[in-house]
C-alpha cells in the first residue's frame, strides 16, 4: 500500500482513497448512505465534509481523519503502513531490498515522483494504459 498525504486536501484525498479501493462514487456513496452527488460534491471540491460524515468516511476506508484530510502520518502510523507492504510482499514478488531501492530512486528522482503522484490520480482505466505504456517501453530499452 502506498501513502499519499496530500496537504490539507480533502478532496484529491477522498478521491485517491475510493480509487485505491477500486469503487465507484456510487459505491462509497452506499456504504456512507449519501447520494452519489454529495460524493462527486466532496471530490471536486465544492462542498466539504461534516466532522462526522469525515469521520465516517475514514472508517469506512480504515484510514485516520489525519490522513484523509492530509496531515503527516506520525511516526508510528508510517511505520505500519510499511510494515503493511512489507507484508504484502510475497504476493507482490518484490523483496525490501528492491522496495527501498524505488523508494530512494523516487526520493532522489523529485520529477519522476511528481508524475507518478499524476498517475495515482487518473482513473484505474487511464492508470491501466500508461503501465502498458510504460512495459512496452521497457521491454524495448535495449533498443533506444
Amino acid at each position: 500500500m502506498v501513502v499519499r498525504v496530500v496537504d490539507f486536501n480533502i478532496s484529491e484525498n477522498i478521491t485517491y482513497f475510493r480509487q485505491k479501493y477500486d469503487w465507484s462514487q456510487t459505491q462509497l456513496a452506499e456504504k456512507l448512505n449519501i447520494s452519489r452527488s454529495t460524493v462527486s460534491k466532496y471530490e471536486s471540491g465544492r462542498q466539504i465534509p461534516d466532522l462526522n460524515t469525515l469521520k465516517r468516511i475514514s472508517e469506512v476506508f480504515d484510514t485516520t481523519l489525519d490522513q484523509l484530510v492530509g496531515l503527516p502520518l506520525p511516526k508510528d502510523a508510517l511505520l505500519r503502513e510499511f510494515e503493511q507492504v512489507y507484508q504484502a510482499e510475497e504476493q507482490a514478488n518484490i523483496s525490501q531490498h528492491d522496495m527501498v531501492r524505488i523508494i530512494n530512486y523516487l526520493y532522489m528522482n523529485e520529477e519522476f515522483t511528481e508524475e507518478l503522484l499524476r498517475l495515482l490520480q487518473l482513473p484505474k482505466r487511464k492508470q491501466n494504459v500508461v503501465h502498458s505504456s510504460f512495459q512496452n517501453l521497457t521491454s524495448n530499452i535495449d533498443k533506444l
